[in-house]
């Protein structure tokens, strides 16, 4: 899966171009967490300060990012993204601490 909620409505009568798509999923990991604050302090609404951020770095894309989606969808979403990588620093936590065992 790349990640990408857009994909799914990929028929005649909306308007998503590959372009589009092709566009967002070059840049679904190009997070700015600086604007991304920036946003949300100015919007007051966490969800729409990512669909602006991430629309920065797409702009062919920006009007379709919230298409189909809902806050708690694309909340839901970060959640997972959070959790995930929460456990990939446990990961990397727990293979420093095996290498200092190593090194006693």
């Amino acid at each position: 899966s790349s990640g990408i909620n857009a994909e799914w409505p990929l028929r005649p009568g909306l308007p998503i171009t590959e372009e589009q798509i092709t566009e967002m999923k070059e840049n679904v990991t190009n997070i700015d967490w600086d604007v991304a604050a920036s946003e949300e302090r100015a919007r007051r609404h966490d969800v729409m300060a990512h669909v602006h951020t991430f629309g920065a770095v797409a702009p062919t894309a920006a009007p379709i990012i919230h298409l189909g989606a809902t806050s708690c969808y694309v909340g839901t979403d970060a959640v997972s993204v959070v959790e995930r990588e929460r456990k990939r620093g446990e990961g990397r936590e727990k293979e420093g601490e095996n290498s200092l065992q190593k090194m006693e």
